[in-house]
């Protein structure tokens, strides 16, 4: 879910829906947010001073549409970073060491998949939830993502604890792949917006289906359980 996250946030501005709906109106006209061919107004923006090119002066202007992409972009892609390194130092460690490896696993999958909801369907057209839905978002991923290496590490033989520790990350990049590949089949956002929760409803149900971690339950109850 988080690699699939931090290429779509890169791949989905490109999506003229995504860019209709949070753009347009907001942070220029539909020219300047990249929607519309260029214009006579567009041309006679100062940024254009000294450029005979149309094109040329369009992609200036939209290059320095500053709210949209170092407010609102930076801030989507920021915040999911941020909520994740949060997630990663308080959350997931917490219930980690008390309830197991497998619970921070499942709450972290159901608070992205919580994050993904508000971002795609339920922001109510607020730019500020749907900010807010990236920092959840990115908690969730990161609760889950720290506990995962952990487990993996602890349930792995010593000669295949090396093997699976390099598809852990093998996999995240290919989630990534895989999300951006459907991008381009996929011209509804809120459906792109939604594949990382796709990708969390995998590791939240499968959880369950695998033994806890021998050493927190060695840590918990002994050896001899």
């Amino acid at each position: 879910m988080f690699g699939a996250d931090t290429t779509l946030f890169g791949a989905i501005q490109a999506v003229p829906s995504f860019v209709n709906r949070f753009c347009v109106g907001d942070y220029g006209t539909a020219a300047e947010c990249g929607l519309a061919d260029c214009d006579a107004q567009l041309r006679s923006n100062p940024l254009c001073a000294g450029l005979s090119d149309g094109e040329a002066c369009c992609a200036t202007v939209r290059a320095n549409n500053d709210d949209w992409v170092n407010i609102f972009l930076m801030m989507g892609n920021f915040l999911l970073y941020f909520g994740a390194a949060w997630g990663a130092l308080l959350l997931g460690p917490f219930i980690a060491e008390r309830w197991g490896r497998r619970l921070p696993i499942f709450i972290g999958c159901i608070i992205a998949i919580l994050g993904c909801v508000f971002q795609a369907y339920l922001n109510f057209g607020s730019k500020e939830v749907f900010l807010t839905a990236r920092f959840v978002l990115g908690f969730g991923a990161g609760t889950a993502l720290c506990i995962l290496p952990m487990y993996n590490a602890e349930v792995a033989v010593p000669q295949w604890r090396g093997v699976t520790g390099g598809l852990f990350q093998f996999f995240v990049v290919c989630s990534g792949f895989t999300a951006v590949f459907l991008t381009k089949f996929i011209t509804n956002y809120q459906i792109i917006l939604m594949i990382p929760a796709f990708a969390a409803i995998i590791p939240a149900v499968g959880v369950f289906t695998i033994p806890e971690s021998p050493r927190f339950v060695m840590q918990k109850h002994g050896y001899e359980k």
